[in-house]
């Protein structure tokens, strides 16, 4: 895993910090609201999303963690899928010839 960081500026931090006050004022006042998240947690969260969609086939709802310009690059040293909508019918076409597959996340901490 590769982490990167970097300093940031007195003024971005102290605009970043009244954001953060301010969502928190937002959210403690929805007693629905769920605690807060790391970007770990974000980036699981995400990622179980995304699997459930593709795993129930939900196209629409798959899109919101794909842009219309992905570049897909699959294991069978086929050309690169260029563009959401080849993606999806590329999806499509493999989720037609494997019935009861799915797809599981593995992850692997070094």
């Amino acid at each position: 895993m590769l982490l990167l960081s970097a300093a940031t500026p007195a003024w971005a931090q102290k605009n970043k910090d009244k954001k953060k006050q301010q969502e928190q004022t937002d959210s403690s006042s929805d007693t629905k609201a769920m605690p807060p998240m790391n970007d770990t947690q974000a980036v699981d969260l995400a990622i179980g999303q995304s699997l459930g969609y593709w795993q129930i086939g939900d196209v629409e709802s798959l899109h919101k963690y794909y842009a219309d310009d992905v570049v897909v690059v699959t294991g069978d040293w086929a050309p690169p899928i260029i563009g959401w909508e080849n993606y999806v019918k590329a999806y499509q076409v493999q989720r037609a010839r494997v019935t009861g597959g799915r797809m599981d996340r593995n992850q692997h901490l070094h």
